[in-house]
């Protein structure tokens, strides 16, 4: 019979990540925007004179639109919490290796969660690490105080 894996439940970012995609989208459409208008020469003054742009005007806002593309689909990817048999882990956006976060199992004493889920706090012997959760979506917070409380109920 084949070994069965723990179970882990992932969750991400999600919550930021609609803000930037969309910023992205906006930032796409107005670098087009300035590089076709300027392409065409139709921005005219109130003195009837004709502004000619460079088209590497465009430039920027594309590339700030690709930052922000990459950025929401970071967000809506990479783990923040992840609730697995050994441990509750916290990543960090960037250099996951050094700032993240372990809470093995059986040095959690509680985790507590406040009225609108937007943060929790883990007791570890006598040391309480609070934690936000605003980055998760709202919808997923509730599944998260569930996964945790349903690990903390099977160790005891």
């Amino acid at each position: 019979m084949a070994k069965r894996r723990p179970n882990e439940v992932r969750f991400t970012r999600s919550a930021r990540a609609p803000f930037f995609l969309a910023g992205g989208v906006s930032l796409l459409l107005l670098a087009a925007w300035v590089y076709f208008g300027t392409m065409s020469g139709h921005y005219e003054t109130s003195k009837g004179e004709t502004l000619r742009w460079s088209p590497w005007w465009a430039l920027l806002p594309f590339m700030l639109s690709v930052c922000a593309l990459h950025l929401g689909w970071i967000l809506s990817r990479r783990a923040y919490v992840l609730v697995n048999a050994i441990a509750i882990e916290i990543f960090p956006l960037f250099g996951a290796p050094k700032g993240m976060l372990v809470f093995p199992w059986p040095e959690v004493e509680n985790v507590e969660f406040n009225g609108e889920a937007d943060s929790m706090a883990v007791h570890i012997d006598e040391e309480v690490k609070q934690i936000t959760l605003k980055p998760i979506a709202k919808h997923q917070r509730d599944l998260l105080r569930r996964a945790i409380e349903g690990r903390l109920e099977e160790r005891t």
